[in-house]
């Protein structure tokens, strides 16, 4: 499972300094074209550059951290997290999706906590450390006619065998798993990496990971697992090959049981997925890949139409085939993360997610043009739904559930798929199209409250210049009601950070939503601003592959 390179076809010296020549000759290239674009004087202006975006040069390992409050046991063991951060510094513009693959991990022990920060070593972080310099493109260079130009330099790379992609070309940036005693770091453009905890806390890579070999397409970073029969559900999408999308379940083991492809009404953005126990939930957003855009528009090449609905498929979970989904519209929203699903009765079934009503994937394009902020849109931001989908009637509906505004929707993990009360929102600061985004605290929403007005119950914010992110959910290990663990019992784990380096972990506790953490652990280095993570358990790291 260990990745090896391989750029040249023989091991001889003229071979390695003719690759090493045409690399050069063809990087040379590109960075005349990047600065005749001007794209270096856009990305010094980037914000998912600067402030607690701004990534960090070097892997460190630091233990006896301090600790404040006292760790709760069922702390014990790992908690990390993925994100975006560069190996190389940028070419060109920067997308906060381009940045290489990060794990920051704290391992808690009764002994105290240590951190470390790595890489996740995928084909192309290998690749450009031994050149040296970018060779692969990135999303946020992907707007303007001088793009196919940058566009035609990578054709030639892969041509004259200056990069290989026969082993994927994605960052494993997005987000973490643990199934079939194994660790995932996980990208929606690529298949899974395989990591390991060694001993000493620190995750190293072992490999792409394709299940045996049965896994022949692009992975959700965003699976879903049934923790009663500890089966694996996932889709991948593909924006260039009909029919799009592809939905796989994997049992215990590992051993895929179905692959089943699905026909899309087009090539469209699909991020996550929903499951209960009778469906996996695919969700046909109106974000649509239209590449001509990049050209004609000089722009990404994503666009939401809002005269178009947004789909959910309901795909009966163990279909050898598509023909048994039923498909339900509601008007057009984007949905990046789904908090769970479920069924009530026969005929209904519930989604719960982060809705917006308006999106632009193009995170900096109001930062271009102008310095003053434009007003905020209440419907480019993101709230919380509860759709309801009648497979009697094939009708849907959605409601609010909640005032607050927010995304990276988090429930206990043992309960996808099945009824939950509550969900933990990372409550969002609103900020104008083209700011970054900032997470200033948790909501904990009940989602059998009477009325959106009465559906936060309970709000943590964070001490001022501190932002955070997704809050992940660990259970007790100590349940009030003997074996019997009351759903909101458990703590919510996060990396903080300040823009002037502060960075650590910290733990709230779920059920009582005290403002104070439990427990805080002030770390060494800044983590930067990222994306999803887990916590994984004494006993997953003992069996760990």
């Amino acid at each position: 499972m260990h990745s090896v390179v391989r750029p040249l076809a023989a091991g001889s010296l003229v071979a390695a300094v003719l690759w090493a020549l045409r690399g050069r000759v063809l990087h040379a290239l590109e960075v005349v074209i990047v600065y005749a674009r001007g794209l270096p004087l856009k990305r010094r202006k980037n914000p998912y550059l600067k402030g607690v975006f701004e990534p960090v040069d070097k892997e460190v390992t630091c233990s006896d951290l301090k600790i404040e409050g006292e760790m709760p046991s069922a702390m014990y063991g790992l908690y990390a997290r993925n994100g975006p951060n560069p190996r190389l510094k940028p070419l060109g513009e920067y997308h906060w999706f381009d940045g290489d693959g990060m794990t920051h991990a704290v391992r808690i022990s009764s002994k105290g906590c240590t951190y470390n920060n790595r890489y996740v070593r995928t084909r192309r972080v290998i690749q450009e450390e031994r050149a040296g310099y970018q060779l692969f493109p990135k999303f946020g260079d992907a707007n303007g006619p001088a793009y196919l130009l940058q566009m035609g330099l990578y054709w030639l790379r892969k041509m004259t065998g200056v990069v290989d992609i026969s082993e994927g070309t994605g960052h494993g940036n997005t987000s973490l798993f643990y199934h079939a005693n194994q660790l995932l770091a996980l990208e929606e453009g690529d298949m899974p990496y395989a990591l390991r905890v060694l001993c000493s806390g620190v995750v190293e890579t072992l490999g792409r990971q394709s299940f045996k070999g049965q896994l022949k397409h692009e992975f959700t970073a965003h699976p879903k697992k049934d923790w009663k029969t500890g089966e694996l559900f996932a889709f991948g999408y593909n924006v260039g090959k009909a029919p799009y999308c592809t939905v796989s379940t994997f049992d215990p083991k590992g051993n895929m049981l179905h692959d089943v492809p699905v026909t899309l009404r087009g090539p469209v953005m699909m991020h996550d997925c929903a499951m209960t126990e009778d469906y996996f939930i695919i969700l046909d957003m109106p974000l649509f890949f239209e590449a001509d855009r990049i050209v004609k528009n000089g722009t990404l090449p994503f666009h939401f139409y809002t005269s178009r609905p947004s789909r959910f498929g309901l795909l009966p979970r163990y279909a050898d085939d598509e023909s048994g989904i039923r498909w339900f519209d509601t008007p057009a929203q984007m949905i990046f993360h789904t908090a769970n699903a479920w069924q009530e009765g026969p005929n209904i079934v519930k989604l719960v997610a982060c809705c917006f009503d308006e999106f632009d994937l193009d995170l900096g394009k109001e930062l271009k043009v102008a310095e003053v902020a434009p007003p905020v849109s209440e419907s480019s931001l993101p709230h919380v739904f509860m759709m309801t989908f009648d497979l009697q009637s094939g009708k849907a509906t959605r409601r609010r559930v909640a005032p607050a505004i927010g995304d990276f929707p988090t429930i206990p993990p043992r309960l996808t798929g099945h009824k939950t009360r509550y969900m933990y929102l990372s409550q969002m600061r609103p900020v104008p199209p083209g700011r970054p985004v900032c997470f200033v605290g948790i909501c904990k929403i009940d989602l059998e409250a009477e009325d959106e007005a009465s559906g936060m119950t309970g709000e943590i914010l964070y001490p001022e210049g501190l932002e955070g992110g997704e809050a992940f959910f660990v259970p007790t290990d100590k349940p009030s009601k003997g074996e019997e663990t009351v759903e909101d019992e458990g703590y919510l784990v996060t990396f903080l950070s300040s823009a002037h380096g502060e960075s650590k972990m910290v733990v709230y506790d779920a059920r009582t939503m005290a403002t104070h953490p439990v427990a805080s652990v002030s770390l060494p280095v800044r983590v930067p601003a990222g994306f999803h993570g887990l916590h994984i358990n004494e006993k997953q790291l003992a069996t760990q592959r």
